[in-house]
């Protein structure tokens, strides 16, 4: 091999490196992009499990209001007309208004039920309305964490690493923004009484 052979094969060695350099440098611009987009679509699946968890207990409330009073049972029902006419009207299909009725009628359940909502920060989230807060857990309001949520989505598309529920839930107890609630129990005081 001479030497214009062996420079040739040196500058297109050289080359390949080059080529190869910037095929990985973009691969791993991608690849941190979607780890960034990882991390962040776990706190919007956190909340949106946690929206649907309330969602759920509202219209279950809504639907125990209802059951106690009748009354009630106009209103949401008055909503699923409009909602059916309203719907008809918009999409002129019989299935898009029947849609729209129900969405109505589950919408005006869940207003029913609206509350205050409150959320333990223990080893699993629970979504309780305020008032049924129980004693020996860390409760915060359903909206100061849904804050530090959208705070650490944001944090996560800068490249923050969240880590697993565990380790985001302790990161959700740190944050300043949260709410905290505290439970009322009753003191039991105990009377010793004389017998007769």
């Amino acid at each position: 091999m001479d030497n214009s052979n062996f420079n040739k094969t040196l500058d297109e060695l050289s080359h390949e490196v080059i080529l190869l350099e910037s095929a990985t440098q973009k691969v791993s611009g991608r690849l941190q992009t979607m780890c960034r987009q990882l991390e962040a679509a776990k706190m919007k699946i956190l909340k949106r499990r946690l929206e649907k968890r309330r969602a759920s207990l509202a219209h279950q409330a809504g639907l125990n209001l209802i059951a106690r009073d009748r009354s009630k049972l106009g209103i949401s029902l008055g909503a699923a007309i409009a909602g059916m006419i309203l719907g008809g009207a918009r999409g002129g299909e019989k299935l898009s208004a029947l849609s729209s009725g129900i969405s109505s009628f589950d919408a005006a359940v869940q207003e029913l039920g609206k509350t205050t909502w409150a959320v333990s920060l223990g080893k699993a989230l629970t979504v309780l309305p305020k008032n049924s807060i129980t004693a020996g857990k860390i409760w915060v309001t359903w909206k100061s964490l849904k804050s530090a949520l959208a705070q650490l989505e944001r944090e996560a598309f800068q490249g923050v690493a969240l880590g697993n529920l565990d380790s985001v839930i302790s990161r959700l107890q740190a944050r300043k923004e949260l709410v905290y609630l505290h439970s009322w129990v009753p003191k039991t005081t105990w009377v010793k009484v004389k017998e007769l």
